[in-house]
């Protein structure tokens, strides 16, 4: 079975220890939870391992940007104007395949068929691409992620352990090049933004229109349930789960 929640907005920690808690959840009771919500500020997220030697502080806090670590690995996003989804399944889920990029390929393809329902027709990245830099998420497609007209459109990362799996992804509506380039410390930040605009792609540019959570949450039941082949319920966070949440948040913390 998969659970899709349909999310409020939270702080970025706060966002993160959710999907943490979620994670715990679907070893206890062995289900997958697909959980889609936003930011309740701009929050740049960064990949559980990432240096952030390059970033440049002074602009976050004059700008109101949050920032966070990821528990999944991957590069920097910049949370403003999407929406976030988390799959989070136990790790000896049978339904999905036990090696990274098998259960990358099969996500994404769950994620390709929901598109459709939205009249959006993407294909897998698969091959490996140069990164730009070493900052930023969109200026590569990684091997499966998902592509719209040749440019990468949904970025994903994963978190394993012996006992669960997160796969984090953005589904951006209205990326800001500009000041996702500028929370890191480029010193030809123009020329930067004009490589990653020809790399990447949003849901304005590709619909020239915004689709509500609602609308996406119903997709990705019809596309979810046609590669998984499992019941697919709606449900909501539990009091429980957000308590727990709230006790290891500061876990992702990161103070400027």
């Amino acid at each position: 079975m998969i659970k899709i929640i349909v999310d409020d907005s939270y702080e970025g920690a706060m966002n993160m220890a959710l999907d943490m808690v979620l994670a715990e959840r679907c070893l206890q009771q062995k289900i997958s939870i697909l959980r889609i919500y936003e930011w309740k500020v701009p929050t740049l997220s960064v990949g559980k391992h990432q240096k952030v030697d390059n970033i440049d502080w002074e602009f976050l806090s004059k700008e109101g940007i949050d920032i966070v670590r990821r528990p999944t690995g991957g590069r920097a996003v910049l949370h403003k104007n999407e929406f976030t989804y988390s799959f989070s399944t136990f790790s000896s889920n049978k339904n999905l395949p036990s090696d990274i990029l098998g259960s990358y390929k099969k996500i994404s393809h769950a994620l390709i068929e929901s598109l459709k329902n939205l009249n959006i027709y993407a294909t897998l990245e698969t091959s490996k691409n140069q990164c730009l830099t070493k900052d930023i998420c969109y200026d590569a497609s990684s091997l499966y992620e998902i592509k719209v007209n040749g440019k990468k459109f949904i970025g994903s990362a994963q978190y394993r352990t012996k006992d669960f799996i997160i796969q984090h992804g953005s589904i951006p509506l209205k990326i800001d090049y500009d000041r996702y380039i500028r929370c890191f410390k480029y010193s030809h930040p123009d020329l930067i933004k004009e490589k990653i605009k020809k790399t990447v792609i949003d849901l304005c540019t590709i619909k020239n229109t915004i689709i509500s959570k609602k609308e996406l949450a119903e997709s990705f039941k019809i596309g979810f349930g046609l590669i998984f082949n499992e019941q697919i319920i709606f449900s909501s966070l539990e009091i429980d789960e957000i308590e727990k949440a709230n006790n290891i948040k500061e876990t992702f913390e990161i103070h400027l």
